[in-house]
């Protein structure tokens, strides 16, 4: 009988494909140092690549015109800020819950994402029994905005995405 570890690497070797002279460089965007023309044309290509192989292109294509529509759904007054749990469109047809700091002192002011760990959600890094030691909170504290998302795990959510792009599209809607 073959051992739960000796089975995983069995099948990860099995998976795995050599390496040839005839197969493909596996790092095909290697940035190598150079003219500041080559560096700003690498980092062009490497965006335009990052944009398609995550699956934003139409996104993308359409984020000028996709307004937030923000729905206020609570707020609370708290040291030197007002928490507002609000929802955003992230697309056309889907919204997303967030939250968001305002300080109550004039602008302009910082902004920052702030992105919860692992099964967590978008209040934990507010809580400052938490892991995050609310680190969020500090900052709206402190006079800047924050906006926080839940970061879903495991589940695609529309049609086409892949779990990554989705993702990061909540963290640009934000």
């Amino acid at each position: 009988m073959i051992s739960a570890t000796r089975g995983f690497l069995l099948v990860f070797l099995l998976w795995i494909q050599p390496i040839s002279a005839d197969s493909q460089p596996m790092r095909t965007s290697a940035y190598h140092p150079g003219a500041k023309e080559e560096a700003v044309e690498w980092q062009r290509n490497l965006r335009e690549d990052l944009w398609r192989i995550l699956q934003l292109q139409p996104l993308r294509e359409i984020q000028g015109s996709l307004d937030l529509n923000p729905e206020k759904i609570s707020s609370r007054k708290k040291d030197h800020y007002e928490f507002q749990a609000i929802e955003i469109s992230s697309t056309p047809s889907r919204r997303i819950p967030v939250v968001v700091t305002l300080p109550e002192s004039e602008g302009p002011h910082p902004a920052v994402v702030c992105i919860h760990g692992h099964g967590h959600d978008r209040f934990k890094s507010y809580d400052k029994e938490s892991i995050y030691k609310g680190f969020a909170s500090v900052l709206a504290e402190r006079g800047v905005v924050t906006i926080a998302m839940d970061v879903g795990q495991h589940e695609v959510y529309e049609e086409g995405m892949i779990l990554m792009g989705e993702r990061l599209w909540d963290v640009i809607r934000c």
